[in-house]
C-alpha cells in the first residue's frame, strides 16, 4: 500500500478528455488515480491512462452512480481504506486534496465532504441547495455545509 495510509483518489469520468489529464496529474501529485471512464466516445480513458491514471471502462455507459461503484467495488478489492472522489472535469481542485488527507487523519470522521463557494451559483440553484443543506442537516443532527458536493 502507498504512504496515503491506503486512500484512493477515484474519478468517474464521461466525454472528459479535454480537461482530465490536468485533474489526474494534480491528483496523482497526492493520492494513486483511478479513473473510471464511462463509456467516453472521446478518447478519456486513453488521455487519463497517459496522465498516470489507473483505468477501468464502463461500456455501454451507464452514470456517474454505476461508475462510482465500479471504483469503490475496486478500491475495496485492492485493499484500499478510504476513497476521495473527485470530478473530472475540473471543478475540484486536486490542490486540495492534502487538506483533506490532513483532516481525515486528525478527525477519523467517516466523511469528509468539500463545501462548495455557493456565491457563484444561479439564484435559484443556491436556494435550493441551501433547502436540501438545512433538511439533511437536520436529519442527521449535524450542521453540514455542502451535502451535494462530489468532492468527497
Amino acid at each position: 500500500m502507498s504512504e496515503t495510509g491506503g486512500i484512493l483518489a477515484l474519478i468517474p469520468g464521461y466525454n472528459e478528455a479535454a480537461g482530465i489529464a490536468q485533474v489526474v496529474r494534480g491528483a496523482a501529485a497526492s493520492l494513486p488515480v483511478l479513473v473510471v471512464d464511462d463509456g467516453s466516445k472521446d478518447g478519456t480513458a486513453e488521455v487519463a491512462e497517459e496522465a498516470g491514471a489507473t483505468v477501468l471502462r464502463q461500456i455501454p455507459n451507464q452514470g456517474k452512480g454505476a461508475a462510482l461503484r465500479m471504483g469503490f467495488r475496486h478500491a475495496l478489492e485492492h485493499g484500499y481504506e478510504a476513497v476521495l472522489t473527485l470530478d473530472a472535469d475540473g471543478q475540484h481542485d486536486p490542490a486540495e486534496i492534502p487538506a483533506f488527507l490532513e483532516c481525515y487523519r486528525k478527525s477519523g470522521a467517516p466523511l469528509i465532504i468539500g463545501a462548495r463557494d455557493f456565491r457563484q451559483m444561479p439564484f435559484v440553484r443556491r436556494l435550493s441547495n441551501r433547502f436540501a443543506r438545512a433538511t439533511f442537516s437536520q436529519a442527521v443532527g449535524r450542521k453540514v455545509l455542502d451535502n451535494q458536493s462530489g468532492y468527497r
